[in-house]
């Protein structure tokens, strides 16, 4: 936008004429995003004037514009997973205003995204069982199927929103950058680095910010092991960073020239964005402290507050426990680590809980392969009770402490996630992760098809009945919510499920 100068002839204390310019300017973007049909979002949670010079008032204003509601997984680039949105139960309970199912060998783990126009993008890992190739689709909020772009191999991650563009990698290693307005290719370049062969099959995120799109490849084609920082405008990759573990469902904050993401023993890295340079390497636990660390597929945050929050797992005997440990971002230290009794298996996200800055978490042990003989001979149905057995639980817990400020158990599942078959196979986790809206809701899916809300209203740390609600898609879940203004947007294993307020 283009700025401009006030000239005031009146003695105005300093205060007031702040507050002059900024009532002025918030008029003037605002009338030039009414007339330019878009949405117009600040950046800034609560922008207060008050302190700050003329010049970072108009900085704070030339921010104001389009910005999209849902970038990726979690949401933003610190991967949140908040909203200031609020969506009703009942918006929950009624079920969704339209829905797309892939096909039946369609498979779907990514997050659905939402841009600033609320239409939404789609990036399905494959659409039949053999020799199956990805899809990136567009719908407009209303269901309608804007645009396709059919890829040459599967796309296992989840995509990201970022400047115009959707960018996503599929199994060659290949990162793709597609116009959002037409889902025409801008550019199509290799990511693969040193003994990299392809990007592994999990369901980790794309990451965008300050001209930078973070990816992730494989030596091995089982688990990525390279990290690898791409030009968000050419393409051509910048550098690349091997861990000391595997990353899985990898999650990579972005901020202030810096990205943080954590392997699948918990460990937190921070790199430097422009070079790659390591800047510390910490956890899972604190220092000199032996862990016996066990595979997690959890991930790693940012919140607002400049703390860092891993998903890991430790082994307590024979049995996996889950931590959630906080690391101040700045320098690395641990601040608080708290078990989540069960294990922890997906990443966590941030936002306000009754009135206060919290961390949200599904925790339970992953589902079962599907058993094609007891399911097509012995006709055993999904949740039978002989099979195993899978506890869980919802957590919210203070994010400055670690201390739990509610709990819910969920109704133990069997066996295999739901509807699970050789022939459609997702193999999730026990739960996606979850989303937070301005109200305090945690919207998570389970592995028996649940999408739940979940909201604390009178404050006693118990969850009542009148206090949830759940929707049954009838299908397991690998991917997220995402709010929008109106709108929940949810991905079971093999659609789209999207309800409206």
């Amino acid at each position: 936008f283009p700025s401009f100068k006030l000239q005031v002839n009146c003695a105005y204390t300093m205060d007031a004429f702040r507050k002059l310019a900024m009532g002025i300017l918030a008029v003037f973007f605002m009338c030039l995003c009414t007339t330019s049909g878009e949405i117009c979002i600040s950046e800034d949670y609560d922008l207060e004037p008050t302190g700050t010079s003329l010049l970072q008032v108009d900085a704070n204003a030339r921010r104001i514009g389009p910005k999209y509601f849902w970038a990726g997984k979690n949401g933003d680039e610190l991967k949140t997973g908040a909203s200031k949105e609020i969506i009703d139960l009942e918006t929950l309970k009624k079920g969704p205003a339209w829905s797309f199912i892939d096909g039946p060998h369609g498979v779907v783990r990514a997050a659905p995204l939402i841009d600033d126009k609320l239409n939404i993008y789609l990036a399905t890992v494959q659409d039949r069982q053999f020799f199956g190739v990805g899809t990136v689709r567009k719908f407009s909020s209303d269901g309608r199927n804007l645009w396709n772009y059919t890829d040459t191999s599967t796309i296992p991650e989840v995509p990201v929103l970022y400047e115009g563009a959707i960018y996503f990698t599929n199994a060659h290693g290949l990162v793709t950058a597609l116009d959002m307005e037409t889902g025409k290719q801008i550019w199509r370049k290799s990511a693969l680095v040193k003994q990299a062969r392809g990007s592994a099959p999990d369901t980790w995120s794309m990451s965008a910010g300050e001209g930078t799109l973070i990816s992730a490849v494989s030596s091995n084609m089982a688990f990525n092991d390279y990290v690898v920082a791409l030009d968000a405008v050419t393409g051509e990759v910048k550098w690349s960073f091997q861990p000391d573990d595997t990353v899985y469902n990898t999650l990579a904050p972005i901020k202030d020239g810096f990205v943080v993401f954590s392997d699948s023993t918990g460990r937190l890295y921070k790199l430097d964005l422009t070079s790659g340079q390591l800047i510390f390497k910490v956890g899972p636990a604190s220092r000199g402290e032996t862990v016996k660390t066990a595979f997690s597929t959890g991930g790693t945050i940012l919140g607002p507050n400049g703390i860092a929050y891993v998903t890991s797992n430790v082994l307590a005997g024979d049995v996996k426990e889950g931590f959630v440990t906080a690391f101040n971002f700045s320098d690395g230290n641990l601040l608080w680590r708290e078990s989540t009794g069960y294990e922890a298996n997906n990443g966590a996200v941030i936002g306000k809980i009754g009135g206060r800055p919290a961390i949200a978490i599904g925790v339970g042990t992953n589902p079962d392969m599907p058993n094609p003989a007891s399911q097509l001979i012995d006709k055993v149905p999904d949740n039978a009770s002989f099979l195993s057995e899978k506890k869980a639980r919802v957590l919210a817990v203070d994010a400055e402490t670690g201390m739990t400020v509610w709990s819910y158990e969920v109704p133990a599942w069997h066996g295999w996630g739901a509807g699970e078959t050789m022939e459609q196979i997702c193999l999730p986790d026990s739960f996606g992760n979850a989303a937070i809206d301005g109200d305090g809701t945690v919207f998570v899916g389970f592995q028996s098809g649940q999408l739940m809300g979940i909201n604390d209203k009178d404050g006693n740390g118990q969850i009542s009945t009148d206090e949830i609600a759940q929707f049954n898609t009838g299908r397991c879940v690998q991917g997220t919510p995402a709010i929008a203004p109106g709108m929940l947007a949810f991905t079971p294993c093999h659609g789209l499920f999207v309800f409206k307020a």
